[in-house]
């Protein structure tokens, strides 16, 4: 294993180098597969940006976790071997404390939701990771986060009595599920479909298009369905690779990247509800809530922010958030 990773590392080092040859080239890194709505997107990011530069800016994509998992890629543009990485929201919550109070569990509750707060916190979020000395270039999101599970759970305290799929480097989810007093077990995603089998853990919170695509589902073939928040994640670049982008046409490749990525947007939402139907055709059973079920869920996760507001979750954040969702609400 340890040559395995020696010699994708010489390869990912070598690649950059002749790739350094040529025009100036932007390299992003990513853990999506490129034969996926995330890699066709920034297959097309790349067409665009070097038509819009006429050749001077070559960008160059690392699907497939080539260039490691996200904290490797972080480190890597850190130095300058790559220009950009794809975060997650747990990548995110390292360099801004607000990104992961966006997922709080069912305090947004659908997509309209979302759009309107996000709308109203995004220049705070960019600032926090600005002040890193990084830049957002596109916001996107993975879907919404569902729980599965093996048995079929309906109410919340048979959340307590499952073993969460975390991974190691959510630590701060980690730490909120402990908080909750939940049973969270770190696994990496890698290692995930192995633990479910044995029976190391037996339950998880993941976007449907994840379940169904590294075939989670199958040892957990049943889904909660509450929406239990949305999961942003971002492209972001390093300051000083922002800064060489040529002047002439910086702001138009950057307004190109959030046209891409809302499109992508579009496209994830009906990617997720297609993931959805074929895990039913193929032996998933959604646990539908009564009105009054729904309401002990709430009724759960709302007592949880106690807890972990301010250890877990941005309290000022929060307040904000719950600010502009009373007032949508009440207009809607």
């Amino acid at each position: 294993m340890k040559s395995s990773a020696r010699l994708v590392s010489f390869l990912f080092v070598l690649l950059i180098a002749v790739s350094s040859l040529s025009a100036q080239v932007f390299r992003i890194g990513s853990s999506a597969p490129e034969n996926s709505p995330w890699g066709r997107t920034l297959n097309r990011l790349a067409a665009e940006w070097q038509q819009i530069s006429d050749g001077r800016v070559r960008v160059q994509i690392f699907h497939n976790s080539i260039a490691g998992d996200e904290a490797d890629m972080v480190r890597k543009m850190r130095i300058g071997q790559l220009q950009a990485v794809v975060m997650t929201n747990t990548g995110l919550s390292n360099f801004s404390d607000g990104i992961l109070t966006l997922s709080m569990p069912l305090l947004i509750r659908d997509q309209d939701e979302y759009d309107h707060v996000f709308a109203r916190v995004r220049d705070r979020l960019e600032a926090e990771i600005n002040a890193h000395g990084l830049h957002v270039l596109s916001w996107s999101t993975a879907g919404w986060l569902h729980f599965f599970s093996r048995d079929p759970m309906r109410a919340p305290q048979e959340l307590r009595r499952v073993r969460l799929a975390a991974s190691p480097e959510e630590m701060k989810l980690v730490r909120a599920y402990q908080l909750m007093g939940f049973q969270p077990i770190p696994v990496p995603y890698t290692e995930r479909l192995a633990a479910l089998a044995s029976g190391m853990v037996n339950a998880y919170l993941t976007v449907p298009i994840l379940a169904a695509g590294f075939q989670w589902f199958g040892a957990t073939p049943h889904m909660l369905d509450v929406p239990v928040g949305p999961a942003p994640g971002a492209v972001v670049m390093s300051e000083r690779a922002y800064r060489q982008l040529p002047r002439d046409v910086r702001d138009e490749m950057i307004a190109v990247a959030r046209r891409i990525a809302a499109g992508l947007d579009r496209d994830i939402l009906e990617l997720e509800a297609h993931a959805i139907r074929a895990m039913t055709e193929h032996g998933l059973e959604i646990i539908n809530l009564s009105e009054r079920e729904l309401d002990a869920w709430l009724e759960e996760f709302s007592a949880s922010y106690d807890v972990t507001l301010g250890l877990v979750f941005d309290e000022r954040l929060y307040e904000r958030i719950k600010d502009l969702l009373g007032a949508y609400r009440a207009s809607r």
